[in-house]
């Protein structure tokens, strides 16, 4: 049980860095920015907005 509770804590806590890396490094970019970046490195269109926005315990 406590294995288990501390790996979804440790996902919490990935999460929460990685999007709020995200939210730092690209939060205040112009939407057609973004756009470009999502299209060079292979991603829908606002996938990188969608992820920015989801709480670090949503997956």
């Amino acid at each position: 049980m406590l294995g288990s509770t501390q790996n979804v804590l440790r996902g919490w806590r990935a999460r929460y860095r990685n999007r709020r890396a995200l939210r730092n490094e690209f939060g205040r970019a112009s939407p057609s920015w973004l756009a470009h970046i999502e299209q060079d490195i292979g991603l829908e269109p606002g996938s990188l907005r969608q992820e920015m926005s989801k709480p670090f315990w949503a997956e």
